[in-house]
Order: structure tokens, then sequence, then C-alpha cells
């Protein structure tokens, strides 16, 4: 990271870490995000795979009267296209509730953020430095976070802010989502192959406020030296139901959950349950997936 610490009104750190049971997660045919004023309600529905591992999906935008998306031409255009990228850590409404983030996707969709102001119908896109992932809108005020391949976009106003990249693997996203003040949001990820870990809480342009170690290891341990093979023998984690996972997985967080409104975030890790057995070829391991809830303190 580039920018280097300052002194913020109120630093951020990482509090209490439980064990938790894994988190409901929403249908996969369809999702609905209320706005915060209760005026409208955004469902993402009927998801269609247009190319390997990436899915179009189609909006449906209600009010209190019903359905009133055929009165929105934008809305109408992207359904008729591919639609809309969707993603669980997916936060589209700004505060206010007066207009959403969107990624259009498709084989000729650059994968830019847009951000839809719902009573004028005005549209913005705001052209990024690579292939967006999902928008994150704060909870507070106006800024949109948007994830992106090697880095983040940060919108104010429906327009750019701040763009900067992120080192981090190859394929290995940092996980990222607001505080419930609005005044700070997280990334947490690697820099490199085979180094621990981090949190960066970073103020609303984008300026780093705080950092800390949070890395898996330190949170459950296993026998690394016994698991050394299988961690660097491809996908040798098997986690059940014919599921193989990379052994990689071992040494990182998985997935997230952002959860603003509690101050937390939702963290799981894979660990292993059973030894490294040879079979044929192959060297494999059973595993599973475990989530904790990690606070976010504001104090």
């Amino acid at each position: 990271m580039g920018p280097g610490l300052r002194d913020p009104v109120r630093v951020p750190t990482v509090g209490e870490i439980q064990a938790i049971a894994a988190p409901i997660e929403p249908g996969w045919e369809r999702r609905e995000f209320p706005a915060p004023t209760g005026d409208y309600t955004l469902i993402l529905r009927d998801p269609d795979e247009w190319a390997m591992g990436a899915d179009g999906w189609r909006l449906e935008l209600r009010d209190p009267s019903g359905d009133v998306t055929p009165s929105h031409s934008y809305l109408r255009y992207l359904n008729n296209r591919v639609g809309v990228v969707a993603d669980m850590n997916m936060s589209p409404w700004l505060a206010d509730g007066s207009a959403v983030g969107l990624i259009p996707t498709g084989r000729d969709s650059p994968h830019w953020p847009v951000v839809y102001e719902i009573e004028s119908e005005r549209r913005t896109e705001v052209r990024a430095r690579g292939w967006c992932l999902t928008v994150q809108c704060a909870p507070v005020g106006d800024r949109i976070l948007v994830p992106r391949i090697g880095g983040f976009e940060l919108l104010a106003g429906g327009k750019s802010l701040r763009s900067f990249d992120w080192s981090h693997p190859e394929r290995e996203w940092p996980e990222s989502g607001w505080l419930a003040s609005g005044e700070a949001w997280f990334a947490i990820g690697r820099s490199e192959h085979g180094q621990v870990s981090w949190i960066w809480f970073l103020d609303p342009d984008g300026e780093v406020i705080a950092k800390e170690r949070l890395d898996p290891f330190d949170v459950e341990p296993f026998d690394r030296d016994l698991y050394e093979s299988a961690i660097r023998t491809g996908y040798s984690l098997k986690m059940g139901n014919g599921v193989r996972s990379l052994g990689t997985q071992l040494l990182r967080w998985t997935e997230a959950r952002p959860d603003p409104e509690g101050n937390r975030v939702l963290l799981a890790m894979t660990r292993p349950t059973g030894p490294p057995v040879e079979v044929g070829r192959e060297l494999l391991c059973d595993a599973e997936q475990r989530w904790f809830s990690v606070e976010l303190r504001e104090d």
C-alpha cells in the first residue's frame, strides 16, 4: 500500500474473535436489498451464466405499489442485455436511499460502476482502472467502495474520488467492507504468497489510519510441518460432497461477510480434520470450513 498512516479522530481496532456457526446465505435465485429509507427494494434475480463462473442478474425495482421496473428505461435496458453483477458482499444503496450502485456485466461491458439515481433516472458511469467486482455503499454519507481486480475505486457524490492499486496474490482478492460509522472501511488479506494476513483500516478518502495483523493461523493454529506438502500440492483438500480445494487455503481467510450494523466481519478459514494421505499419485487430506466473528471497534 502506498498511503502512509495518518492521525484519525477515532482509530478502529480488532476486538473479540469468536468461533460461530456458518452464516445463513441468501438464496441463489433471488436477493433483496431494501433501501435504507424503506421507499424501495432492489431485487436481483434469475442469474444467467454468460461465461464460465460469470453470471448476469436481472433487476427488479419495487415500491409499496409494486413493481416499478417498467417505468425505468435504464433498468429495462440492463435486463434486455446480460444484467448486473451480484455477490454476497454487495451493498448497493446509498445511505440516503437516493441511488444505487450497479456493475453492468457481459462480454462487451467494461465492468465499471454505474450510479443510478432513482427519482431523476440519471445514471453516471464511473471509469475504473480494472474489472470491478462489487459495490459497497457506506452506511453513512455518500461514499461507495468498489473493489476491483488489483485495487479499489472510491466514489463520492456519484463521481470518482480516488483509485489506487493493492498488492495481492493472484486471484486472492482482499476482503472489504465498511464500519458502522461510515468513517472507516477495512481491507483484509495477504500482500504476497507466504505472508500473513493483515487488516487495514482506511478513512472515507482512502487514507490508511490503522493496520493490525489478523491471520487465521493466530486464531486457530495447525501443524504446518505436517501439512506442508498438502499446501504445495494443488487441490489437496477434500471438503466433502466431492468438493476439492487448494491446499493454500490453509494459509489464508477464504471468505468474508461484512456486518456494518454489528460492527464486525465474519471470516472463514479452512482447517484439516485428518492427516495427509497418499491416494494413487495424489496427496489428500480431509478438511472443513470454519467461521469466526471478528469485532471491529471504533474507540
